[in-house]
C-alpha cells in the first residue's frame, strides 16, 4: 500500500515484482497510516496478516519459516512475537530485542510491537479493523481489543527488525488515553474489576471526573467506583508485600 510516494518507491516495486509475482501494489490517497493498512488487509487474500513499514524487514531469511510451524497450531487471533529495534524508538532503545511474553497487566502499560503480530483473518471480521480516530495508537487499541475478545499467543521468535523513529515517536495520541476506560470496559465487560486492571486505576478516576463534567452521573459513580475499587486493592498488595519483607 502506497500513498502516493513521490520518490522512487514504485519503480523500485514494480522492479521487485517482476522477481516476486505475488507481489501487489496499490498506490493511491488514504487517510493516513491505518486507512492504508485496512486497505491492504481488505486486499489481502492469506489466513494470517504480518504489518511492516516501508523501514521495517523481517529479521531473518528463515523467520517466516520457523513462525510458520507455530502458526500451524489451530489457534485463531493473534500470534506475537518480539522484534529487534534499530534505532532510538523512544519506548524502547536501539539494539534492544523488545517485547517478550505480556499478560494483561503489561498490554495496559506498553503496546506488543505491531511488527510482531501474526493477525489471523478471523478477527477482523470478529472485531472490525484498525480505528482512524487513533492515528498512532490503533494497533494498542486494536491488541487490546483482541485480548478481550479473542486470544492473543506468544511464540518465542524474533520476527521483524523495527526501525525507530516516525509517527510512533512524534506524536501523543490524546484521544487513546482518554477513551481507553471507556474501551476497556466495553473489550473486557467486568473483568475491569481484576487485580491487573489496578495499573490503571487513575485513569478511571479522571475518566469519572469527565462523565461528571458532562452529567452523565450513572456513568461517573460507576467509574469512580472502580477506581476506588483497584486503588484500595494496589494498596492492600503493597501492604502484603511490605509484611513478606
Amino acid at each position: 500500500m502506497d500513498g502516493l510516494s513521490s520518490d522512487a518507491t514504485i519503480k523500485i516495486i514494480n522492479e521487485r515484482k517482476k522477481k516476486c509475482s505475488a507481489l501487489k501494489l496499490i498506490s493511491e490517497k488514504d487517510k493516513g497510516i491505518y486507512d492504508a493498512i485496512n486497505k491492504g488487509i481488505r486486499e489481502s487474500k492469506g489466513e494470517w496478516i504480518l504489518i511492516l513499514g516501508s523501514d521495517d524487514r523481517i529479521y531473518e531469511k528463515e523467520t517466516l519459516e520457523t513462525a510458520a510451524g507455530y502458526l500451524r497450531q489451530p489457534a485463531p487471533g493473534a500470534v506475537y512475537g518480539s522484534v529487534f529495534v534499530n534505532g532510538d524508538a523512544g519506548w524502547a532503545k536501539d539494539g534492544e530485542i523488545y517485547g517478550g511474553e505480556f499478560d494483561v497487566e503489561k498490554l495496559l502499560q506498553k503496546n506488543i510491537c505491531q511488527q510482531a503480530v501474526f493477525y489471523h483473518r478471523t478477527l477482523f471480521d470478529k472485531i472490525g479493523y484498525f480505528r482512524l480516530d487513533y492515528p498512532v495508537c490503533a494497533d494498542w487499541d486494536f491488541i487490546l481489543h483482541c485480548a478481550g475478545k479473542a486470544s492473543l499467543r506468544f511464540i518465542p521468535v524474533i520476527i521483524a527488525e523495527f526501525k525507530g523513529g516516525g509517527t510512533s515517536k512524534t506524536v501523543t495520541e490524546k484521544k487513546f488515553y482518554a477513551d481507553l476506560p471507556a474501551n476497556l470496559l466495553a473489550y473486557f465487560g467486568l473483568n475491569v474489576f481484576r487485580r491487573e486492571f489496578g495499573v490503571v486505576h487513575w485513569r478511571f478516576e479522571q475518566f469519572a471526573e469527565e462523565q461528571a463534567s458532562r452529567k452523565k452521573w450513572l456513568s461517573s459513580c460507576f467509574y469512580r467506583t472502580l477506581a476506588k475499587f483497584q486503588r484500595r486493592r494496589k494498596k492492600s498488595s503493597v501492604r502484603d508485600h511490605d509484611r513478606r519483607r
